[in-house]
């Protein structure tokens, strides 16, 4: 490519009118391997002319320091997250939050958090993140039409990475329900609780890409997170409502009688 685009010539314009040009990017050996290359160009000073350059393999160093950056962005990121469900009180509010920061920081089309029914089959997405142009994925899904695949790795407990639907998916796969919702690639994360497929948080792209190990890794915690704060939610929820009834009963103590059933929380 470097060839083709005549890379080196640009090189050799930028040392000559800028006194020395630095190069740090990506580069292939003849075998195929790839390695990062920090090369150092410089005119002679010579009454011939020519050119120096310092070339050095730094893909270690390179890796070290993207590693230092990876780390960094993922403590910024749900030191985020962390914030915003703190504050948030109900459980669709929750979800809403916590997709469109995850979809947005991985500059996804679409990202959708789902709660399963107790037959690991039907589930349900209540809100999700859309970039512009991308139409919603709300609804009630059956988890058999994304595909034998998908259901596995998901009642398994495994993540579904697809990079590529078409040319991963055949017909009959799964292929034509992610092609109707405008799918191209997903990670999709499940998330099982004491044997049971509880819910999923699912990241979509439409167009093939590649998806790196963080990339999963993030959207893995995410749904744990997200689930925990669901059932924080719901729980605090559910105290209040038990509050609200023992109030009104004890205010309208005179009206008449009350009957406590405390097996089924009703009065």
């Amino acid at each position: 490519r470097d060839q083709a685009e005549r890379v080196v010539y640009g090189e050799l314009d930028l040392a000559q009118s800028q006194g020395r040009v630095v190069n740090e990017r990506w580069h292939v050996r003849k075998n195929g391997t790839r390695f990062w290359g920090s090369g150092l160009m410089m005119p002679l000073a010579m009454d011939h002319g020519g050119f120096v350059k310092i070339f050095r393999d730094r893909t270690a160093e390179h890796q070290a320091e993207a590693a230092l950056q990876e780390r960094a962005e993922r403590l910024r990121f749900f030191d985020e997250l962390d914030n915003r469900l703190f504050n948030i009180r109900r459980a669709e509010d929750a979800m809403q939050a916590a997709t469109e920061l995850l979809g947005r920081q991985l500059n996804a089309s679409r990202c959708a958090y789902a709660d399963v029914d107790i037959d690991h089959d039907r589930f349900w997405i209540r809100s999700d993140y859309n970039s512009p142009g991308i139409r919603s994925s709300v609804g009630t899904y059956c988890l058999d039409l994304f595909g034998p695949r998908a259901a596995a790795d998901m009642r398994a407990g495994r993540p579904l990475i697809v990079r590529d639907v078409i040319s991963e998916l055949s017909r009959g796969e799964g292929r034509e329900t992610f092609e109707a919702i405008g799918v191209d690639a997903i990670i999709c994360c499940p998330l099982v609780k004491d044997g049971r497929l509880t819910a999923m948080m699912a990241v979509h792209q439409n167009q093939p890409r590649d998806w790196l190990q963080f990339e999963i890794s993030l959207v893995r915690e995410v749904v744990e997170r997200c689930w925990a704060h669901v059932e924080r939610v719901g729980a605090e929820m559910r105290l209040r409502e038990s509050e609200e009834r023992l109030r009104l009963a004890v205010d309208h103590a005179d009206i008449g009688f009350w009957d406590v059933d405390i097996v089924q929380d009703t009065l």
